[in-house]
């Protein structure tokens, strides 16, 4: 059986109006997606191997997608 923290605690990340989380969902996690790939790509981290900034760049689009 789940504790009162544990049902405190997921009461707490439900959003009370459903558009706000589609808002987040649709709008917000995209831009910073591309926000954090536009900060790594003007940081220029040589990755060492071929391919690698490719791999971070889709890994990051499928986490925010």
């Amino acid at each position: 059986m789940l504790g009162p923290a544990y049902r405190e605690a997921v009461t707490v990340l439900q959003s009370t109006n459903p558009a706000v989380s589609r808002w987040a969902r649709e709008v917000v996690f995209p831009v910073l997606a591309v926000v954090v790939i536009v900060a790594y790509a003007d940081l220029r981290i040589p990755m060492g191997l071929p391919g690698h900034r490719g791999l971070i760049w889709l890994t990051l689009l499928v986490a925010f997608a």
